[in-house]
């Protein structure tokens, strides 16, 4: 390709395919964004962002810093990253304090519903979660003592079992072992337990 009287190297796919250093740093590339998402899913779980644009409807970052208790700023950087990367959707306004955000409908299983088996919003927790023992684990590596026991609470949370468990549980699997013979019904509805074993 020329440029300004040079011809520079092409780059791209074929580099990447070609030369190890390309390909990695391809990956790299692509390994990046995904956490960054995660990052901004937690802070819309945990601050129930999510779920108070489903239950109360668009809202400008104003009304729903109101409605969560937090800070409208930090919550206008927040719909707008979201509005950007497709998980919201916004009436764009030439004031950015007027654009009202919205929560599709199709999101809100996945983002909102934790008793759906789309449910996936507990899976930024577990990658922040899972992050917090980093600095502890580089000094374990250095001084070879143990780092310390990462606490259950308070997001230790069996998000991912509860709705699979609500769901086929007492509906399919118990059924199909009752009784030590596959496919005979249980003699009493099992699902009624499950809440309160799920909580």
């Amino acid at each position: 390709m020329a440029h300004g009287g040079c011809v520079l190297a092409p780059r791209g796919i074929v580099e990447a395919m070609t030369d190890p250093t390309e390909a990695l740093a391809e990956r790299a590339s692509f390994a990046t964004p995904p956490g960054h998402s995660s990052y901004t899913i937690y802070l819309g779980e945990r601050l129930g962002l999510y779920r108070a644009l489903h239950e109360g409807g668009p809202a400008t970052s104003g009304e729903l810093a109101v409605r969560t208790g937090t800070n409208e700023r930090y919550v206008r950087e927040w719909l707008e990253h979201h509005a950007a990367s497709g998980l919201l959707e916004v009436d764009v306004a030439a004031d950015a304090l007027a654009r009202r955000f919205s929560l599709p409908a199709a999101h809100v299983p996945v983002l909102v519903d934790r008793d759906d088996v789309r449910f996936g919003a507990y899976r930024a927790i577990d990658i922040v979660r899972a992050a917090r023992p980093m600095p502890d684990l580089v000094d374990a590596f250095r001084n070879g003592t143990a780092p310390p026991p990462l606490p259950w609470e308070p997001e230790g949370r069996a998000a991912d079992n509860r709705a699979v468990y609500l769901a086929y549980l007492g509906n399919e699997w118990l059924p199909c072992t009752h009784g030590g013979s596959f496919g005979a019904p249980p003699k009493e509805p099992t699902r009624s337990i499950l809440p309160s074993m799920v909580k």
